[in-house]
């Protein structure tokens, strides 16, 4: 162990005056598997202090990622991919000797990135199982409908669109053009209270006087609040973190505070006017996940970790990941013991499912090899979306139940049944028990549904093909 020690600082202390360059081609290299373990340790230590390899290796790996994640059909033939991956890396060295790439690190890290996936995938062939059956399901029922709106847009491929509740309102996103506005309706009569005339693309939360949801400015996210009855917009907040990147979030209410992220950092607002009362900033390798509330305190997923504050933006812990960090969903925390669920997908390939205790931070269990695109911790349980739908007991880890559906629309739960979208093509919305992960029922919408929301005896479901949906309780247990 002290040999290793001493030849890593050796190593370390002999980087050439160049020390980007040859951290790249540890990049490449770790991407074909050809890491050396004292490299791959160097590599991770060199990409924690420097944004701009960072940023280079999460390019690539978000390229493989994104792509490898929509890979349906047969794998190719490992001599085809191998010959792909050599021909891509030889045609990108090529053209960045010459000096072609405008961008170095954009430009270099898109065309290594697609030779890094092919190498990769090199990798995948042996040791990706082969696509389960998907569930079958019965025929949708005929359950009754209670009301219906029209001609109310929503956004194919947002999961910005899912409706929240105040009151006895209802809102969601009413596509505009290339923007949206919110849609108040009054829950019971399933009439349309008010439209707003500010531009918002969506990512609703709601407290019990204002509607809060994110517009685009010039590209970026701006965090806005409208009264509840009148639909006014109240107030506008723009983070400074100019220049970060990262998509938008949600934005969280505990108490009278609304905590936002953006960029590379968390605001804490206050909600009657929209003031800043503090800013926490983290580094630049990854952008802040969005953020999460419970029992007084607010969790957030950065590049290194977890971190927990109180709603006074006093850190009171922080649970370093085991690697960096490139993608990672929202914490969930439970009201039960205050513990937190994390996932997060390494620049590295690897990803995690974590369970921490919301005192300390303390680890109490971990998935690996778990892709998570939605998560939702409720009744016990942690329900993890990718690919397939899967139930992990919260005390353990345990896998509770598995279906194969299609999609990747948001998951909600109430009393005992967890409603999901299946097949953006067939726009089923389909409830199951959250024990077992039977199926209870099926509904037909005329297009795939970008929200539930369960309230006042009803499933309000908002459909891509237009159309805002009250149904009954069939969906539910008999």
């Amino acid at each position: 162990m002290k040999k290793n020690q001493e030849t890593e600082k050796a190593l370390s202390s002999a980087v050439p005056a160049d020390e980007c360059a040859l951290f790249e081609e540890l990049i490449w290299k770790n991407f074909k598997g050809a890491l050396s373990d004292l490299d791959e340790r160097r590599l991770k230590s060199h990409l924690q202090a420097c944004p701009s390899c960072s940023l280079y290796c999460g390019d690539c790996s978000e390229i493989f990622n994104r792509v490898h994640a929509g890979i349906d059909r047969e794998d190719p033939s490992p001599d085809f991919v191998r010959t792909l991956g050599e021909k891509c890396a030889a045609s990108i060295d090529k053209q960045y000797r010459r000096g072609k790439a405008v961008n170095r690190i954009r430009s270099v890290a898109y065309g290594f990135g697609m030779a890094c996936l092919a190498a990769t995938l090199v990798m995948s062939v042996d040791r990706v199982a082969p696509p389960a059956a998907a569930t079958e399901l019965p025929q949708p029922k005929r359950v009754q409908t209670i009301w219906t709106i029209p001609n109310i847009a929503a956004f194919k491929e947002s999961r910005a669109c899912a409706p929240v509740l105040c009151g006895d309102n209802v809102f969601t996103i009413e596509k505009s053009g290339r923007s949206g506005r919110i849609v108040s309706v009054d829950i019971r009569k399933g009439t349309v209270v008010w439209r707003s005339s500010s531009e918002t693309v969506g990512y609703l939360s709601a407290d019990s006087h204002r509607v809060y949801g994110i517009a685009l400015h010039n590209a970026t996210p701006v965090l806005q609040a409208f009264d509840a009855r009148s639909g006014a917009c109240t107030w506008e907040f723009s983070h400074d973190d100019h220049g970060a990147g990262g998509d938008p979030t949600t934005p969280a209410v505990l108490g009278s505070s609304v905590y936002w992220s953006a960029g590379n950092s968390v605001y804490a607002v206050e909600a009657q006017n929209g003031r800043a009362q503090w800013k926490k900033q983290f580094g630049a390798n990854a952008p802040v996940s969005a953020v999460s509330v419970c029992l007084g305190t607010i969790c957030v997923a950065t590049g290194e970790g977890v971190y927990c504050f109180n709603q006074q933006g006093k850190e009171l812990w922080m649970r370093p990941f085991p690697e960096p960090m490139i993608l990672s969903a929202a914490p969930q925390m439970t009201s039960d013991d205050g513990s937190v669920f994390v996932s997060h997908r390494t620049m590295f390939g690897n990803s995690f499912l974590l369970c921490l205790s919301g005192k300390n931070g303390a680890r109490q269990w971990q998935l690996d090899d778990v892709d998570v695109r939605l998560m939702l911790a409720a009744e016990g349980h942690v329900f993890v979306r990718s690919r397939d739908l899967r139930s992990f007991d919260q005390k353990n880890g345990a896998l509770q139940w598995r279906q194969m559906f299609d999609g990747c629309a948001p998951i909600t739960c109430a009393d005992h049944v967890l409603f999901v979208s299946e097949a953006a093509e067939k726009g089923l919305l389909v409830s199951l028990d959250v024990r077992s992960g039977n199926v209870i029922g099926v509904v037909q919408a005329n297009g795939s549904c970008t929200g539930v929301l369960v309230s006042h005896g009803m499933e309000v479901v908002h459909s891509i093909d237009g159309t805002l949906y009250a149904f009954s309780t069939s969906l539910r247990h008999e």
